[in-house]
């Protein structure tokens, strides 16, 4: 997925058309996680750095996706319902991010302290860090 080609703007989102976008990005991210470690191999990341492979894990329940890798660390992506954001903590140096939907371009994004960031994109990059190959999630936003 390419930057979006506008300034992204935060979009005013009803409760019931946040979960609507929110809800299902989330499943299939989780899906789409579970099938990403699958297919790779996880034994020989953690054999490098002396961790444990059955640390790796992805759980998804009641708007919080988890996502154990190990001696990588945790990402934790979840809904905020009263702010209408996704927040992500990402063990990374990227740190925690709270991402807004910008309806016109259809993505979640976060601009603080003049960097924009796309969750899609930045997901997709730290994963790739960590797998050591360019990981592609289909999520669409």
């Amino acid at each position: 997925m390419a930057s979006a080609a506008a300034e992204p703007v935060v979009a005013e989102l009803s409760t019931q058309t946040y979960n609507a976008l929110v809800d299902p990005m989330l499943e299939e991210l989780s899906i789409e996680l579970e099938e990403l470690l699958e297919t790779h191999d996880i034994d020989a990341l953690e054999e490098e750095r002396g961790g444990d492979p059955s640390d790796w894990d992805v759980e998804y329940a009641t708007g919080v996706l988890t996502l154990r890798l190990g001696s990588y660390g945790t990402y934790v992506i979840n809904k905020q319902p009263p702010s209408r954001q996704i927040w992500l903590s990402s063990p990374s140096s990227s740190g925690p991010k709270r991402f807004d939907y910008d309806a016109t371009n259809k993505v979640w994004f976060t601009n603080k302290e003049g960097e924009l960031h796309y969750f899609h994109e930045l997901l997709t990059r730290e994963l790739s860090e960590v797998l050591g190959e360019p990981v592609d999630l289909s999520i669409a936003s």
